[in-house]
């Protein structure tokens, strides 16, 4: 693993930590800037705003929250943003052309999804998927293929995968999940695959397998989307579509699950319970 994939994920995972705001951004803040910042969340909590933070070591704010947090399982339930990194498409010198705005991938001091050499953009080659297009990173990756090559990485285009905060005991890149859509109950397998400020990302072949916007620009869902999330699940490597749906389903099956499953259910009347598997 490069120093710079480690750099990206100790400054996701200390973005999480901070509310997802950079370190860089935090150390410009002035002393009276801050105590206003701080003021102003107090008093946004206090007036009750729906935002509501992960009680775990998600410590981001975000709209999704936590129902279920153990060894094994955690459930998470809120809504999804649209993740495009991994994509052949994803960001492109042109930024009007990418399938995201050239700014979720970072900034010139610090790239978070783009491949760099010596600090800058690795732009696709003839022989990569999309040449002209940047290369688009993903904290999981495959080995087999060099750093600036576009194959090393999850195509969010392809391949259903979530994004969530770096931790140390709770999911690992490569655990799998069901991911489930209560207003139109569909559900897919999905692997985590890239990590995140805060919970609740989800690639573009995820979203449109649950019936949500795409677009990784204007698409997603505020709310809905019901996270399973299964501890120490995989082996850091991205399954067939086959296999993920075998185990998946293996995983989703067990009482154990099924009984968390049941508990959460039933304090949701508006939910259909049942079996959720595609």
């Amino acid at each position: 693993m490069g120093n710079w994939l480690r750099n990206r994920q100790i400054l996701l995972h200390t973005a999480a930590i901070t509310g997802g705001m950079r370190p860089s951004s935090l150390r410009r803040l002035p002393a009276f800037r801050g105590a206003l910042l701080l003021g102003g969340l107090a008093l946004m909590l206090l007036i009750g705003v729906t935002a509501l933070a992960i009680q775990s070591e998600y410590g981001g704010v975000s709209n999704v929250r936590s129902l279920w947090d153990d060894d094994n399982l955690l459930v998470m339930e809120g809504g999804m943003t649209i993740d495009a990194d991994g994509s052949p498409h994803a960001y492109s010198p042109r930024p009007e052309e990418g399938l995201d705005a050239l700014e979720h991938a970072g900034s010139p001091e610090h790239w978070d999804g783009i491949a760099t050499r010596h600090g800058e953009p690795i732009v696709q080659g003839a022989d990569d998927p999309a040449p002209g297009y940047y290369v688009s990173t993903t904290a999981l990756q495959d080995f087999s293929f060099p750093f600036d090559r576009q194959e090393r990485y999850v195509n969010a285009a392809r391949v259903p995968y979530i994004a969530l905060p770096a931790t140390e005991d709770g999911p690992q890149l490569g655990d799998f999940a069901l991911v489930v859509n209560t207003r139109t109950r569909k559900a897919s397998p999905a692997i985590f695959a890239d990590i995140s400020a805060v919970p609740g990302e989800g690639s573009i072949a995820l979203a449109r397998r649950l019936g949500i916007n795409a677009d990784p620009r204007r698409g997603g869902t505020d709310s809905g989307i019901l996270y399973f999330v299964f501890n120490n699940s995989g082996t850091g490597t991205v399954p067939e579509e086959d296999e993920m749906a075998q185990r998946v389903q293996e995983l989703w099956s067990s009482p154990a699950v099924q009984n968390v499953w049941t508990n959460i259910c039933s304090e949701h009347p508006d939910w259909s319970c049942g079996d959720l598997m595609p």
